[in-house]
């Protein structure tokens, strides 16, 4: 009726929608399809599935997690504390960017596992497989810990140090087209380790086992 638009309808066949609730533009709709999944909608618009498997879909038609979002923009899951008024989210941004907050004094942590590999503190220190990072940056192993940089045959891979105003006026580089190592101080090499184990200092091409240049003060 007009003072109240909603109605129910039922079909035997398993090959016709039947809907269950809407109103007369169809803009409120729940349905159940062939594939026995509910589905309900605004606007004209599908918003939230179950499907037959138990998975949720908001935004989305498919998919084999328990719950799934898709859309084009600004996917994500928010919580919201009622009583200290903080709101924590993750969110996917254009460019596949993933984006997490974490409201109050609080922190962020990535469980995988069933255990603690990730944490960043509400001070912006990372800490993995440490759950108290006392530095920027910790990295953390039972056993042996390394750091893997890798590039391309003909490229390098270093660290650098610097400030606002100089961001790479030091660093330590390892060239992979001569297999040399460097370093540099004040924006400049000051010391190389060649394929052959031969170190200069001040010197780029070492000719024995120690090559020394001195350079003016």
């Amino acid at each position: 009726t007009s003072g109240n638009p909603v109605y129910a309808s039922t079909n035997s066949s398993s090959s016709v929608t039947t809907t269950l609730f809407s109103n007369s533009a169809g803009q409120g709709v729940v349905q159940t399809n062939s594939g026995h999944d509910l589905i309900f909608g605004t606007g004209s618009v599908e918003k939230v599935r179950i499907m037959s498997g138990g998975s949720i879909g908001i935004r989305t038609t498919t998919g084999s997690n328990t719950v799934n979002i898709g859309g084009a923009a600004g996917l994500g899951v928010k919580f919201h504390n009622f009583t200290s008024g903080n709101s924590s989210y993750i969110t996917v941004e254009s460019g596949d960017k993933l984006q997490s907050n974490v409201g109050g004094t609080g922190y962020f942590t990535w469980v995988t596992g069933g255990s603690e590999k990730v944490r960043i503190t509400s001070a912006g220190s990372i800490g993995i497989n440490s759950t108290s990072p006392d530095r920027r940056f910790t990295l953390y192993q039972d056993a042996t810990t390394r750091m893997n940089l890798k590039s391309l045959a003909n490229s390098t891979t270093g660290i650098e140090f610097g400030d606002p105003a100089d961001h790479n006026i030091g660093y330590i580089v390892y060239d992979n087209t001569d297999d040399s190592m460097q370093f540099g101080v004040n924006a400049g090499e000051r010391l190389r380790i060649n394929q052959y184990g031969m170190m200069g200092l001040s010197v780029t091409s070492p000719d024995a086992l120690l090559s020394v240049l001195a350079q003016n003060s």
